[in-house]
């Protein structure tokens, strides 16, 4: 058995109660106790996922990202949040929009906790363990009864936002540590389901958007959710095959063949956000070498990413995603572009910059450090979603 087959046993502690009312302090979560039969397996596997730690010592990347993760891990504040340290009263947070009460923060929160389980750190266990117990307990105190897991305050475009990051990193924990589903988990994939079966015209039909009653759809906020049901798949959850068949309509509805890439709303070249979304999105759907496939790998292949591209960290998780789905020439080639603009512009105390092209200023180095993680630590494959 391999590390990729084993990493699942890993996770032994979970939290896995009910979650307490919105904004209250969460209580610390019962442990998941092992199967006996498993005891060698788990052994096996930790033992495999330590060679992989000291065969990449020292790779340039490892360094970066072990970094990093002591970055995020400074930043978690008293309520368990991984979004910088809480302004003192009447003092302006540096980074604005990655307040908690914005949806920002859960969102930063969830891709922090994924940062670290896409390098084998596990709540209640390691150097981070107590952490990221906190950290996931703070997301699971938000969920509301109907399934939306966001903060009560965040209104508007940040709602599904916040809650799909939110459920995919629930789904990431859930698919690596093999245990039984609870409610939060299940409501929240349920509240995603539900919001593509809103009636929408014939362009928006299959997608998402703002929140779980539009109307209206675009690429960005289908990818993020298609992620999402793609891990509850794997996790045993019921996504019926209307579902992915709809989500995969609405996307090839977004591409354009001269341009080669997926429109935010409608055909278009779009960003390096919507045609990674795009191109990712339909791997993970099953049509890996559909034209519409082939041609936007051939299209990012051509023009890669830059330190100016518009909302740089989030084009980058998803670009560096697709390719190495790609795998081959394309995720070479672009693997190697992409971790040196990374590693060039990390800071000394381990955390990202806003990129040249400021989309992502005011949202904070949270959030920035931790897509950064996840776009180097792809090719470990220990998240399922990175799974290929």
């Amino acid at each position: 058995m391999t590390l990729l087959t084993l990493m699942p046993l890993l996770f032994l502690s979970l939290v896995s109660a009910a979650a307490p009312p919105a904004g209250k302090a969460p209580a610390p979560a019962a442990p998941v106790a092992a199967e006996p039969e498993r005891d060698d397996e788990l052994a096996e596997s930790a033992r495999e996922l330590e060679e992989l730690r000291k065969a990449r010592e020292g790779d340039e990347s490892s360094r970066a990202v072990d970094r990093a993760l002591e970055f995020l891990a400074s930043q978690q504040r008293d309520d368990g949040a991984l979004v910088g340290p809480k302004p003192k009263d009447g003092e302006e947070p540096i980074a604005r929009l990655e307040s908690t009460k914005t949806g920002y923060g859960m969102a930063s929160t969830s891709l922090a906790i994924m940062a670290f389980l896409a390098n084998g750190h596990v709540p209640g266990r390691g150097p981070y363990g107590e952490k990221l117990e906190r950290a996931v307990a703070y997301i699971r105190s938000f969920a509301a009864p109907n399934g939306l897991v966001n903060h009560p305050q965040s209104v508007g475009r940040r709602i599904m936002y916040t809650h799909g990051f939110c459920t995919l990193m629930l789904g990431e924990v859930f698919g690596m540590s093999r245990a039984d589903l609870d409610e939060v988990y299940r409501k929240a994939v349920r509240l995603i389901l539900s919001a593509q079966d809103i009636p929408k015209g014939v362009n928006d039909a299959g997608g998402w958007r703002y929140t779980p009653d539009t109307g209206d759809s675009d690429m960005s906020h289908t990818g993020e959710m298609v992620s999402a049901i793609w891990v509850a798949k794997g996790c045993g959850m019921d996504v019926p095959q209307r579902n992915v068949d709809r989500a995969a309509e609405y996307i090839k509805h977004q591409h354009s063949a001269n341009f080669g890439g997926f429109g935010y709303r409608g055909p278009g070249k779009g960003s390096y956000c919507t045609s990674g979304s795009g191109l990712l999105s339909l791997q993970l759907l099953g049509h890996r070498n559909s034209p519409e496939v082939v041609r936007t790998a051939d299209a990012l292949s051509s023009e890669p990413i830059t330190w100016r591209s518009a909302w740089f960290y989030l084009g980058v998780y998803y670009t560096n995603q697709a390719m190495f789905q790609m795998g081959g020439r394309y995720w070479e080639r672009w693997r190697d572009h992409s971790s040196r603009l990374l590693l060039t512009h990390q800071n000394k105390d381990g955390s990202w910059p806003d990129a040249q092209g400021h989309s992502e200023r005011n949202i904070g180095p949270c959030y920035r450090t931790a897509f950064a993680v996840l776009a180097l630590s792809i090719p470990n494959q220990i998240l399922p979603s990175f799974q290929r």
